[in-house]
């Protein structure tokens, strides 16, 4: 931070191991600080989320998973926390769609997985090499 004070990741990052450490205050000071350099960061709004939801504050949490949502509406980590999130709020049909759109994200990516898997044989990396 002392080299590069404007790098919204930087406090992003520092926000995520406050978070882990369970200091929650110093944790949102961390991702506001980082939204404030870069309102798109979606890491840090999921991540604001997450220290809403573990302190109760579920209108908060539903704001910030939605920003993130709008950010990276593919990821299945925002689907999954903001179904927990409506499901905390007392909103069980929009936590059953959210659940069910995480689980078949999450199911599609297994099976493209399974796929690439299932293509051929890995080949022997020593005859792939070019000759040194």
């Amino acid at each position: 931070m002392e080299i590069e004070p404007d790098v919204a990741y930087d406090y992003d990052q520092l926000g995520l191991i406050a978070y882990l450490q369970q200091q929650d205050s110093e944790a949102e000071a961390m991702f506001r600080k980082a939204l404030r350099l870069d309102p798109r960061l979606s890491s840090s709004h999921f991540q604001l989320a997450r220290v809403y939801l573990r302190r109760n504050q579920f209108t908060q949490a539903l704001t910030e998973i939605d920003a993130a949502a709008k950010l990276s509406p593919d990821s299945e980590s925002v689907h999954y926390l903001r179904g927990q999130i409506l499901q905390r709020l007392g909103r069980t049909q929009q936590a059953k769609a959210e659940m069910e759109k995480f689980t078949a994200m999450s199911n599609a990516a297994r099976e493209k997985r399974h796929k690439e898997l299932e293509a051929g044989p890995v080949p022997d990396p020593e005859l792939t090499q070019e000759p040194q």
